[in-house]
């Protein structure tokens, strides 16, 4: 477990690590957030699922350019330049 606490309540998911570098998926008391496509626009929908096969899994990218080296944030993802990235 990455982040949240089981059973908090201002946590509702954890962020756990998956397989790959930088790689993790969201999972609540009920299951792992997944996606499905959508009937009318085929656009990915979030779900509550148990089935592996529609996980969401984000990757963290870090991301080394002037804007990043530039800040003046205390937030530690934006001076690590970290990036979240669905994919599917």
């Amino acid at each position: 477990m990455v982040g949240g606490e089981k059973k908090s309540p201002n946590s509702l998911f954890k962020i756990e690590e998956a397989t790959g570098a930088h790689t993790y998926k969201l999972t609540t008391s009920s299951g792992t957030i997944g996606t499905t496509l959508g009937a009318i626009s085929h656009a990915p929908q979030l779900l509550v699922t148990s089935d592996e096969s529609k996980t969401l899994f984000v990757k963290f990218v870090k991301v080394d350019d002037d804007a990043t080296k530039a800040t003046t944030s205390t937030s530690r993802v934006e001076k690590l330049g970290l990036r979240m990235f669905p994919f599917y």
